[in-house]
């Protein structure tokens, strides 16, 4: 599915051009959707969501977040899909290939893949289905948002492998923590944007080298990175530097939203540099976007809800009709 060497060097060149070549030009929407949902009946016949995408020599590739609406309520699964100029994508026969959970109250969100040691790596969150009508998160019942591991030797064929049990995933009021992570030599690294243990909103940073127990977490205040409120955080490593690629709101919830990007070199001081910040729509809730850096620019993924007016946010009871992945490129100067 993914050349984990590849990945690495495609890392590194990015890096480089974010560092040294900062000059980028303003973002280009392709005209058409990069991935919609199927026609009805199907897995992912509402939305698509979350990606992780990579760029590979020969194709690019991405594991995606599918979203069906049916009788018993909302389902989430989770799939693949290739393209071979990150514009045009075909979803994978085999779809979906991964659909966590055993009851209906539970959602799998947010797919980040890796490439580390024996084989393929994917981390997703699992959260409570919650009813607007209730009153709040405390006073249910339903198991606290966690997240899970799953292992492939193909990139198709996936099972569970572990549960990260000693960390806390805290939404923060801006969105629930969606974690990233990725391989680097013996480790794994995990990165998301929750509540800290002072209920403050932070990027944290969490270590582990078998996917089972994980370091006591590093904490930065989001407040230090960005004066705005921010959340659907990625971390990825390039060479000397870190890049960050997270979602600022304007006005908070339901205000005007931004993908920014921004790069480290200690992953604590973090400046501007590489494309232009990228304006979303105005929404309650938006999915993780990911960004592939190339030696001619970067390309954006991103969703967008399908609703009467998208330029307008009417609050979490939006009439939305579902949400389809959209692309934009950013040439370099």
């Amino acid at each position: 599915m993914i050349a984990c060497r590849a990945v690495a060097l495609g890392l590194l060149a990015a890096s480089t051009v974010v560092a040294q070549e900062s000059k980028f030009g303003e973002w280009q929407p392709a005209d058409l959707p990069a991935l919609q949902p199927t026609a009805i009946p199907a897995w992912d016949d509402f939305a698509i969501a979350t990606t992780s995408v990579q760029r590979l020599p020969e194709k690019w590739v991405m594991m995606y977040e599918g979203i069906a609406l049916t009788e018993d309520g909302r389902t989430h699964g989770f799939g693949l899909a290739e393209s071979g100029d990150g514009v045009k994508w075909t979803k994978h026969a085999a779809n979906p290939v991964l659909v966590p959970g055993s009851t209906e109250w539970e959602l799998p969100r947010g797919p980040s893949v890796t490439k580390w040691r024996d084989g393929w790596w994917a981390l997703y969150s699992v959260e409570r289905s919650v009813s607007y009508d209730e009153k709040s998160v405390e006073e249910s019942s339903l198991p606290a948002l966690r997240c899970t591991l799953a292992h492939s030797d193909d990139g198709v064929t996936w099972q569970e492998a572990s549960k990260i049990d000693n960390l806390r995933f805290v939404p923060t009021d801006v969105g629930a923590p969606r974690p990233g992570i990725y391989g680097d030599g013996n480790s794994l690294h995990l990165w998301w944007i929750g509540a800290d243990e002072k209920d403050e909103p932070a990027l944290l940073h969490s270590v582990s080298r078998d996917g089972i127990a994980w370091s006591r977490p590093n904490r930065q205040a989001t407040r230090d990175i960005d004066s705005r409120p921010i959340c659907c955080a990625r971390v990825y490593p390039a060479g000397d530097y870190y890049i960050l690629v997270y979602v600022a709101h304007e006005k908070g919830i339901g205000g005007d939203t931004r993908v920014v990007t921004k790069i480290s070199q200690n992953a604590r001081t973090w400046s501007v540099a590489g494309p232009p910040e990228f304006q979303l729509g105005p929404h309650w809730q938006h999915s993780v976007p990911s960004i592939v850096f190339e030696k001619n620019g970067a390309r954006l993924f991103y969703c967008e809800p399908r609703m009467p007016d998208p330029t307008k946010w009417l609050g979490p009871r939006d009439p939305i009709q579902g949400t389809v992945l959209r692309t934009a490129f950013c040439p370099k100067k």
